[in-house]
């Protein structure tokens, strides 16, 4: 079973308080968890640096996957949900792109960039769906 550092850094901090309660009560003199780093939530995350990105983009085989992959780095979008996108959902008069039916059940509106609008004004429109696999 995979315990998650969010976790291990709550059983941290309830540890060090609790080590507290004694110091107040005189059961001991010292807070054994004092010096105790919690850990990095963040450090899962990982970030590609510009020249990953540029041999990612690269990389691609076709302009369709290159087209892909630029939308999913610009807009941080799930490949679901770029792949059920819509140009009903692209307004490039205002810069905003509408994601619907997401994995929260939320809709988001992604801001345009101009490498972004490069990208969406090269993919050719088609009636039915915005990115074809």
């Amino acid at each position: 079973m995979k315990i998650s550092f969010r976790t291990v850094n709550l059983e941290i901090s309830i540890l060090y308080n609790f080590f507290n309660f004694c110091i107040k009560k005189g059961y001991i003199d010292k807070n054994p968890c004092v010096g105790i780093k919690k850990l990095n939530e963040l450090s899962r995350l990982k970030t590609l640096s510009d020249e990953d990105i540029g041999k990612l983009i690269n990389g691609a085989t076709n302009k369709l996957t290159k087209d892909l992959i630029s939308f999913l780095i610009y807009t941080g979008c799930r490949k679901g949900e770029a792949l059920n996108l819509k140009w009903d959902d692209v307004d490039l008069k205002n810069g905003v792109i509408a994601i619907k039916a997401t994995k929260t059940r939320y809709d988001r509106h992604i801001p345009i960039s101009t490498p972004l609008e490069a990208v969406l004004t090269s993919i050719e429109k088609n009636q039915d769906c915005f990115i074809c696999i």
